[in-house]
């Protein structure tokens, strides 16, 4: 059984690795699809979405999704992990609507099993996914939720560098 756990692990982590380092606004708009689901469940739930900056004209309620924090961490002599957060907004004409809607949003993507489905470049949803490590919604202000999303992404490192530790440890030098 641990040897089959291993090998179906390896298999993903290859699948995961085979997406490259530009993955982020993939992963992002997958995001964007799966809280557009959550939200999309009430007919009259009409809301606007922001990227990057928000406008002073600002459309109520709406939900904005700013650059993700990323942390670096190695994970093993050929790839490292990058562990991104992104802190989603959700701002509404009252706390209660806020509330709602980042309710909504939390339990969609929790009953999921957290997997997001990744985007692909023309905008179709594609058959890998990523899974949110975490995710949860927290009151910011009055008529605004914060939901925190962290998921990690395992990559390779670059040939040279991961062949040179290679050698290093296998030579014992």
């Amino acid at each position: 059984f641990r040897e089959s756990w291993k090998i179906i692990f390896r298999i993903g982590l290859i699948v995961i690795l085979e997406w490259g380092e530009s993955m982020i606004e993939f992963e992002i708009a997958g995001l964007f699809y799966a809280i557009k689901k959550a939200l999309s469940k009430e007919k009259d739930n009409v809301y606007e979405t922001y990227f990057d900056e928000i406008p002073k004209d600002i459309f109520l309620p709406c939900v904005y999704f700013p650059a993700p924090e990323i942390t670096e961490s190695g994970w093993s002599s050929s790839a490292y992990k990058a562990t991104f957060t992104l802190y989603v907004t959700v701002m509404a004409p009252t706390t209660s609507q806020a509330a709602r809607m980042a309710t909504d949003i939390v339990l969609d993507i929790s009953s999921r099993r957290k997997k997001i489905p990744i985007v692909k470049e023309d905008g179709s949803i594609s058959s890998h996914s990523f899974r949110v490590k975490d995710i949860k919604a927290n009151k910011a202000d009055e008529g605004v939720y914060e939901i925190k999303v962290t998921w990690d992404r395992y990559s390779e490192y670059v040939k040279e560098e991961y062949q040179l530790a290679k050698d290093i440890y296998v030579n014992k030098i």
